[in-house]
């Protein structure tokens, strides 16, 4: 039994999400750059910081002044806080069509159930998970729109 979602998407919410496939595509020359030149200031890797925090900082005082650095953080930071906001409309656009089929799937065949004595670490209060919108929980669909979305 096939259990599948085979949905297409709408023509906004398709070229939203091929813009950003597009985008990632297009940046790799952009962040193989980068990445040369953090390497060549950096080939020590031993060098710097464990912490990624004090990392981080070391690397970006010395990268900020080369362009495609500066590049590659934009797009990057950018399209980590878009994807999300943009699966998420895509979805919107197609919700009606698609929540019958998911409400069949959350009544089985499989089930999940949390482990009554799982207790969550402290740091994951406040995280975006995925750079999702607000929180993991956001929508009952979080989940599709990740795995068929995004």
């Amino acid at each position: 039994m096939a259990t599948g979602i085979d949905f297409t998407l709408r023509q906004r919410g398709r070229a939203s999400v091929d813009f950003l496939g597009y985008l990632a595509f297009g940046g790799d020359r952009v962040r193989e750059r980068a990445k040369q030149l953090v390497d060549s200031r950096f080939a020590d890797g031993d060098a710097l910081p464990d912490d990624l925090d004090e990392r981080h900082a070391l690397i970006e005082s010395a990268m900020i002044e080369q362009r495609p650095y500066r590049a590659e953080q934009l797009l990057g930071e950018w399209h980590s806080r878009e994807h999300g906001v943009v699966a998420d409309e895509a979805f919107e656009e197609v919700r009606e069509a698609l929540e019958p089929r998911l409400r069949e799937l959350d009544e089985g065949p499989a089930t999940l159930e949390l482990d009554p004595d799982f207790e969550a670490p402290a740091y994951w209060d406040g995280v975006e998970f995925h750079r999702t919108a607000k929180t993991w929980d956001n929508s009952d669909y979080t989940g599709c729109v990740h795995a068929e979305i995004i």
